[in-house]
C-alpha cells in the first residue's frame, strides 16, 4: 500500500514533529493533530493513565469545548473501550467498529452521552506503553463525514505507531525541563538499546554502555578510525546511505531511509534507526556538542514473535506464511526452511511469493527489514 508523494511528505513532516515532541512536551499537540490528519480523523488523544483514572501525559485535539474535561472527570470510568487498552499488548492496533463488543459500546452511556453528540462513528487506537497498573495509548476518532476506519487507516496507524512509542519512551527518560546534552546522554545510558551519537562527518562522539559493549565485541558494528562500520559487507553501503540521509536531510519525503536492517557476524538481524538532532526542538539537545544524529541499534531477534504477530495482523498473513517469514528472519535458505517445516521447496517458494505480494517486497532482505520495523528499538534496561 505505497504512499503518494504528497502523503510521503506529510508523513516525513509528522515524524519530525513526533521526535520534537520527545524533547519538548508542548509539541505533542502538534504531533497529535498531524497524526489525525494523516489518518483522515477529526479528533484524537495521547493519554497515559492508571486503572484509577490518574492521568500522566494527557494531550487532546479536535474535541468540542468542555468535552475532554468531561471525559477525564466522568466518562473515562464509563468508557468500555478502556477494557481493551488495559488488556492489550504494547504495539497492538484496534479499530472500534471491528470489535465484537462494538454494539455494547454504541449502547453505553459513554457513547450516547459523550461520543454520539460529537458525531463520532468509529475510532482507531494503538497501545504505546504498559505498566503493572496503567497504559498509554494513541487514539484517533472518525466522525460521520469520515466514515468507518478502513484498511488504509489501520495501515497508516501501524506506520506511525513505532515512532510515537519511541518518542514517548525518550520523553519519559528525559527531564522535560532540562535540555542539556548531558541530560540527553544520561537518559540514553539508561537504555538497553545501543545508542551512538555521531558528528557531521559521521564520526563517533559518544556511545552508551550497550553501544560500548557492541564495539568491544566488534559485532555487528566495529570502529575504523572514528567511523562505525558494519562487519557484514552487504550492510556497509546501506549504513553509509542511511547516515548520509540523516546528516544532510535527504530523507525528507522518504522516511524509510532513516531505518535499515544490519546483519551480525553469524547472520543475526539488527534493527537500526537514525534520529537526526539538527532540527526543531531536538536541535537544542546538541547545541553544546558535536553530535548531529543518534543511531539506535537493537538485535531484531529479541522479540521476533511479537513483531511477526504485528506484521501478520497488518498484512493478513496466513499461519503458513507467518511461519515461513519467521524462518526467513532466521536467515535460512529455501531448502533449509522446507526441511525444517517438513514441506516441499515449491511450497516455501509459493508462500514467499505471497509474502512479497502482500508487503510489496522484492527480496528476503526486505522482509527482514519489515519485521525489524515492527520492533521498538528503545526499551528500558531490565
Amino acid at each position: 500500500m505505497p504512499l503518494s508523494s504528497a502523503d510521503a511528505e506529510e508523513l516525513s513532516a509528522l515524524l519530525e514533529t513526533v521526535y520534537d515532541a520527545s524533547i519538548e512536551r508542548a509539541q505533542w499537540i502538534d504531533a497529535l493533530q498531524q497524526a489525525c490528519q494523516f489518518m483522515n480523523c477529526s479528533a484524537g488523544a495521547v493519554l497515559s493513565s492508571d486503572l484509577l483514572g490518574t492521568f500522566g501525559l494527557s494531550v487532546n485535539w479536535g474535541y468540542g469545548p468542555g468535552y475532554w474535561e468531561s471525559y477525564q472527570s466522568h466518562y473515562f470510568h464509563l468508557d468500555p473501550l478502556n477494557r481493551w487498552v488495559f488488556r492489550s499488548k504494547i504495539g497492538d492496533v484496534i479499530v472500534g467498529s471491528r470489535l465484537t463488543s462494538w454494539p455494547e459500546v454504541l449502547a453505553s452511556a459513554y457513547y450516547r452521552e459523550w461520543g454520539k453528540p460529537q458525531g463520532f462513528v468509529d475510532f482507531i487506537g494503538a497501545t504505546l506503553d504498559k505498566s503493572a497498573s496503567g497504559a498509554a495509548a494513541l487514539t484517533c476518532i472518525r466522525r460521520e463525514e469520515q466514515g468507518l476506519a478502513n484498511k488504509s487507516c489501520f495501515w497508516r496507524m501501524s506506520l506511525i505507531l513505532p515512532h510515537f512509542r519511541r518518542a514517548l519512551l525518550i520523553s519519559k527518560l528525559l527531564d522535560q525541563h532540562d535540555l542539556r546534552a548531558g541530560a540527553f546522554v544520561e537518559a540514553m545510558d539508561a537504555l538497553s538499546t545501543s545508542v551512538f551519537f555521531l558528528d557531521a562527518a559521521g564520526g563517533l562522539v559518544h556511545s552508551n554502555q550497550s553501544g560500548r559493549e557492541i564495539l568491544a565485541a566488534d559485532d555487528p558494528l566495529c570502529l575504523i578510525g572514528k567511523h562505525l562500520v558494519p562487519v557484514d559487507q552487504h550492510s556497509q553501503n546501506a549504513l553509509r546511505q542511511a547516515l548520509a540521509s540523516a546528516l544532510n536531510g535527504s530523507f525528507e519525503g522518504n522516511s524509510e531511509r532513516l531505518s535499515l536492517s544490519i546483519l551480525g557476524k553469524s547472520g543475526e538481524p539488527y534493527s537500526a534507526y537514525f534520529l537526526p538532532l539538527t532540527s526543531g526542538a531536538r536541535r537544542q539537545v546538541g547545541l553544546n556538542t558535536a553530535a548531529v544524529a543518534a543511531l539506535f541499534l537493537r538485535k531484531t531477534s529479541i522479540d521476533v514473535a511479537s513483531a511477526i504477530s504485528a506484521a501478520t495482523k497488518l498484512y493478513s498473513f496466513t499461519p503458513a506464511e507467518a511461519r515461513v517469514l519467521a524462518e526467513i528472519v532466521d536467515q535460512g535458505g529455501l531448502e533449509q526452511i522446507a526441511t525444517r517445516l517438513g514441506v516441499t521447496r515449491r511450497t516455501v517458494q509459493t508462500h514467499l511469493e505471497h509474502l512479497f505480494e502482500k508487503t510489496g517486497s522484492k527480496r528476503q532482505a526486505d522482509l527482514i527489514k519489515l519485521v525489524a520495523g515492527h520492533q521498538n528499538p528503545l526499551q528500558d534496561r531490565k
